[in-house]
């Protein structure tokens, strides 16, 4: 039995777009990066009872579902297999996820390699589930703006002051850096 996702109208998105979702979770991810990069080592690799667990094991986490998510679209992907205690710098740990940001750009700036209204399938219990490949990659973004600001919460706990991180920003970062190109 294959289940297809609530909405069975495709959506016309285009490749253009999703490289514009990909660039928009990549440069958010990087801000929360660098207000993290204030915190000591104690307070980056404190446990924390919520989700997933404190800052550390949030990024871990979030790398992971990357991969994961990467690697389930693009089977010849090569990236590595990560868990909590893979990593014991952080700078080890930004490496690392420079080489995933990496890849997933040049996976989805290849335009002509996917159709965003192509199948994807995860197997399920008793099934599969259905989803275009522009909803698998809008699970991910969401995903991604949860752990984000989950992270940002316990930053704010820790005194460092945040700052916005939703893609109406990200829009207004690249508008204002296209008028400092242009002079």
């Amino acid at each position: 039995m294959t289940r297809k996702g609530s909405n069975e109208q495709d959506i016309q998105m285009d490749a253009q777009q999703i490289i514009d979702l990909v660039n928009y979770h990549h440069w958010a991810t990087e801000r929360v990066w660098q207000l993290a990069s204030a915190l000591s080592d104690a307070q980056y690799y404190q446990p924390h009872i919520y989700s997933v667990g404190g800052v550390h094991q949030q990024f871990v986490h979030m790398m992971k579902t990357d991969i994961w998510a990467l690697t389930y679209v693009h089977r010849d992907a090569t990236l590595p297999e990560i868990n909590d205690g893979t990593f014991t710098e952080r700078h080890a740990m930004r490496a690392v996820w420079h080489q995933v940001e990496a890849e997933e750009k040049r996976y989805w700036s290849n335009r002509s390699a996917h159709d965003p209204n192509m199948p994807v399938q995860f197997p399920l219990q008793g099934g599969t589930l259905e989803l275009t490949l522009w909803h698998h990659l809008l699970c991910g973004m969401n995903h991604g703006v949860n752990h984000r600001a989950q992270i940002l919460r316990l930053l704010a706990d820790y005194g460092i002051q945040t700052d916005e991180q939703g893609y109406f920003f990200y829009r207004i970062d690249l508008a204002n850096k296209e008028t400092a190109d242009k002079r």
